[in-house]
């Protein structure tokens, strides 16, 4: 949930404006202030408890999501969700059994999903608690058949952020039979949060990479990263041309630095191409660069050159481009098979030097 645009006060004063947009301004901002307050992240289980005005932004919010205006109610929902609030289940139970043939009817049913998703990751392990969650379950998976391609695509996030490995096989076969990119698409991507997919699931995703015309779009370019997180090589041509999108470089750099098969000279030219590309995005730069010493040899050719990348970076005057050379020298020095004295002293020298530069040149604001 984002950071709060209001104070909680002003969201509880302008929560009951006339006004549509302020009162959705509002209404949005509820629970984030209350979560700021508290100093804690959500989705967490009757938050309200932890506040002294806990309860008059759940009663405000129980309120709006009876607004007229559907935006208003669904936020308002989303909201109840993210606040572990029990009643918000009751409230947005009913959007989904309403006609979502109507396009209003079908935002708050979206919503509804976002809201279960939410209230289910975080309800306690009582009996209370475990029966809630079997109940939302039986709701997601009605909205992962539904004939709306817009509730199914929210109902494959939802159904893992409550149900997690116990559906890993479920949503595998829904895989199988689902038609609508977007919607294969998000089931990818659920199952690419699963820490320890099976290998069934990794063949699944392999598949997807087969068939040319989605191992092209997006669904292809997730497959591949899911895979090469599991230490899988099927998707490295599709990583290799993520390389060449903006959108998907930084996330194919990422994902290529783990599979030592991905060392081809081919694909170590391209990546130190990007490594000295001055008018790429910093961070990209340094995201290059340690893949080049991750899959070369610090000692020579790209992954010496890798290296010197890396410590030139780490005098870069933009902080964040800084915090990233030091994380990738801690990355670099937690690597066993780099476990050797050379690396580990010239990786502690460079994040050494990257952080004395931070102490002796921190600007007041990242330009």
């Amino acid at each position: 949930m984002q950071a709060p645009e209001l104070t909680l006060d002003a969201a509880l004063v302008d929560a009951n404006a006339s006004n549509a947009k302020a009162r959705h301004r509002a209404i949005r901002n509820l629970a984030p202030a209350l979560l700021a307050e508290i100093g804690i992240r959500g989705p967490a289980w009757q938050t309200a408890a932890m506040h002294p005005k806990g309860v008059d932004v759940v009663e405000a919010l129980r309120h709006a999501a009876e607004d007229d205006d559907p935006a208003i109610r669904g936020v308002a929902g989303i909201a109840l969700g993210w606040l572990g609030d029990p009643e918000a289940f009751g409230i947005v139970r009913a959007w989904l059994a309403r006609d979502t043939d109507r396009l209003p009817d079908r935002f708050t049913a979206e919503a509804a999903i976002l809201s279960l998703a939410y209230l289910g990751s975080c309800t306690p392990a009582t009996p209370q608690g475990i029966g809630l969650r079997a109940t939302i379950l039986v709701h997601l998976r009605g909205a992962l058949r539904s004939p709306h391609p817009d509730l199914r695509f929210q109902a494959a996030s939802a159904l893992i952020d409550v149900g997690g490995e116990a559906l890993e096989r479920e949503l595998v076969t829904t895989l199988g039979n689902e038609s609508h990119p977007e919607v294969r698409e998000n089931l990818v991507i659920a199952l690419s949060r699963l820490p320890r997919p099976e290998p069934a699931t990794l063949d699944a995703l392999v598949r997807v990479l087969e068939e040319p015309r989605e191992a092209k779009a997006a669904t292809g370019f997730e497959a591949a990263l899911a895979l090469a997180a599991a230490g899988r090589t099927e998707g490295i041509t599709r990583l290799a041309q993520g390389l060449g999108h903006p959108d998907e470089r930084d996330r194919a750099l990422e994902a290529l630095a783990v599979l030592k098969d991905a060392a081809e000279p081919d694909l170590m030219s391209k990546i130190e191409t990007i490594a000295a590309a001055w008018w790429l995005p910093s961070v990209t730069r340094v995201r290059a660069a340690y893949a080049l010493v991750r899959l070369g040899n610090v000692r020579t050719g790209p992954g010496q050159r890798g290296f010197v990348r890396l410590r030139w970076l780490a005098w870069h005057p933009r902080r964040s481009v800084r915090e990233a050379v030091a994380e990738a020298f801690a990355l670099l020095r937690r690597r066993s098979d780099h476990a050797n004295g050379e690396l580990a002293s010239r990786t502690a020298g460079g994040a050494a030097s990257s952080d004395r530069e931070a102490t002796r040149r921190e600007p007041s604001h990242d330009p």
